[in-house]
């Protein structure tokens, strides 16, 4: 990633925001706080601090030192265009991109290996890159919870006859969070960013480059959100007062009602963002006290409208989520150990013929990542091609237990005087009642007033946790 600040008459750039904050004063930029609030991460060019921005996606700038002038050029966007094309067609164009992208990303002079989750994504790289280069290391970091995919891992090097080693860590956990979020120069909202950080560090002594299997949901179409917008478009013809009626009978929570009343009655854009929100417009009301929550992602219409609702969903994921969240998390926590990823699955060719794929394809009868599916099985178990999707989780169950809602009590006493102390607090012991609906709500309060006190509040060089439960003492 790359960020700069230009004031008109002094130009900075590095490709940390700490880089820049050695010659510039932290100014907190509160319309992006409102946008973090929503998605858990800001959206480029936009950044939490006001007058760094980054430098977005498929794009270049060119500082004159002459004219003193900036100048930014688009040289790279996605594009539009379904292709009428045979399944076979296009599972046939997909294996000759994917062993293209891993060929290219297996080019290295330094250790090189594979970060093997046992999901889809990764395993598949792995039975590529195995058939391209024979003595091809994977890794595997376990973090003994329930949740572990070691035994996935596994059974995929031992389907692939691959050098496989198991790293296992005994994490720290929560208590890592100030070094974390140090690295990242952002609230360290998506957790999963945690084990990343953890991961690379434990596997540097292995390896200098790294190939992962993110990208792979977005370009795909792995994720959940994607399966239910085209649930809503199946369901489309359904009238309203139906559907409303329906929506009341099921037996879920307030707070999951309104969100599906949002998803089911309202138009693309607003069902896209009662999934994905941490909080809702009504509810970021309720938590600022002297900020405006305002509407989000003014442009997700034409997304919808472009590509239509699942392709349009995954088309703004490609453009904001990836790059923002997901890209910058492996970016900065492989970086952190010196670590290089590389992601084929976000291979130029591959993400442009993606996007001219039927999205019928893609999501077969509702179940994800259809197409890719029938790719993938050609070259492993049934068990790991038909596996629900997992994730890279953290034990929060178990951090709960050992103590996170006091510490998480702790360092929002220091929650920033723009946020209702009261309500921040309210989330916190409601997610202890029910942490699936409220994680995200909880890991974005924690992380920003973390962030904040770490960014405004102190020198930036305090990474241990007990600073900022002892108030800054």
């Amino acid at each position: 990633m790359l960020f700069r600040s230009w004031d008109g008459d002094r130009f900075i750039f590095a490709s940390e925001i700490k880089g820049i904050l050695e010659y510039v004063t932290p100014v907190l930029d509160k319309d992006s706080v409102d946008e973090f609030f929503t998605f858990q991460y800001t959206i480029a060019p936009k950044t939490l601090f006001s007058g760094i921005s980054s430098v977005q996606p498929g794009h270049l700038i060119e500082f004159s030192l002459k004219e003193k002038k900036l100048r930014e050029e688009c040289y790279w966007n996605l594009k539009s265009g379904i292709q009428q094309i045979s399944e076979d067609a296009v599972i046939k164009r997909l294996e000759a991109l994917i062993k293209e992208a891993v060929g290219l990303r297996l080019v290295s002079d330094v250790p090189l290996g594979i970060y093997l989750s046992g999901g889809l994504d990764s395993s598949y790289i792995a039975a590529v890159a195995k058939e391209l280069k024979e003595e091809i290391k994977a890794y595997t970091v376990s973090f003994n919870h329930t949740s572990d995919e070691a035994p996935f891992t596994r059974e995929v090097a031992e389907h692939l006859d691959l050098d496989h080693q198991e790293i296992v860590v005994e994490s720290e956990g929560v208590e890592l969070m100030p070094k974390l979020t140090w690295h990242l120069d952002a609230p360290a909202a998506n957790i999963a960013s945690l084990p990343l950080y953890v991961m690379a560090a434990s596997s540097k002594k292995y390896l200098t480059v790294a190939l992962m299997g993110d990208g792979g949901d977005e370009v795909f179409a792995g994720y959940e959100k994607y399966r239910f917008m085209a649930l809503r478009d199946k369901l489309s013809f359904v009238p309203p007062i139906i559907t409303k009626s329906l929506a009341k009978s099921l037996p879920f929570k307030k707070e999951y009602r309104l969100r599906l009343n949002e998803f089911l009655l309202k138009d693309d854009r607003s069902a896209y963002l009662s999934y994905i929100s941490s909080f809702n417009e009504d509810e970021r009301s309720v938590l600022y006290t002297d900020l405006k929550a305002r509407p989000q992602a003014k442009g997700l219409e034409e997304y919808f409208r472009v590509y239509g609702p699942v392709q349009g969903a995954m088309a703004f994921d490609l453009k904001t989520l990836l790059p923002n969240d997901y890209l910058m998390k492996v970016d900065k926590t492989t970086m952190a150990s010196a670590i290089e990823a590389r992601v084929p699955y976000l291979d130029h060719k591959l993400v442009e013929f993606s996007l001219t794929i039927p999205p019928g394809y893609k999501i077969q009868h509702l179940v994800t990542k259809a197409l890719f599916r029938k790719v993938v099985e050609k070259k492993l178990p049934k068990s790991i091609t038909h596996r629900k999707k997992q994730g890279f989780n953290v034990p929060t169950s178990k951090w709960l237990n050992e103590g996170l809602l006091e510490v998480a009590d702790n360092v929002l006493d220091g929650v920033p005087k723009f946020l209702d102390k009261q309500y921040s607090k309210d989330i916190l012991h409601r997610f202890k009642g029910s942490p699936r609906y409220f994680s995200r709500q909880f890991w974005s309060l924690f992380s920003f007033t973390l962030w904040y006190r770490m960014y405004f509040e102190s020198d930036r060089k305090r990474l241990d946790l007990n600073y900022y439960l002892d108030g800054g003492a």
